[in-house]
């Protein structure tokens, strides 16, 4: 199935990309799709979005389609769905 992923701020930075369309199996779903993601994008990618046990970071906004993700909860995609993923921003 393919999915798009967006991404923003220090996430869009390591990507070097906003967004991309993505192949995944069948039946994969969000936290395989960010781990997927950080695999392919390497380590910079991977400490902003995945803790150290390699779960999504809770620090992260994530959306599919629009609707935030609860945390810690196994959100099955979708062929076309569209997940978003949003880093902290800090500033001042």
């Amino acid at each position: 199935m393919k999915v798009s992923m967006v991404y923003f701020a220090q996430l869009k930075d390591a990507a070097g990309t906003s967004s991309e369309i993505v192949e995944l199996p069948d039946g994969a779903d969000l936290a395989s799709a960010v781990s997927d993601a950080a695999r392919r994008h390497g380590e910079a990618f991977r400490k902003i979005a995945l803790d150290e046990g390699g779960n999504i970071r809770p620090s992260l906004l994530v959306t599919v389609n629009g609707r935030p993700a609860a945390r810690g909860a196994v959100v099955e995609l979708r062929d076309g769905d569209e997940i978003s993923l949003l880093s902290p921003i800090a500033g001042g």
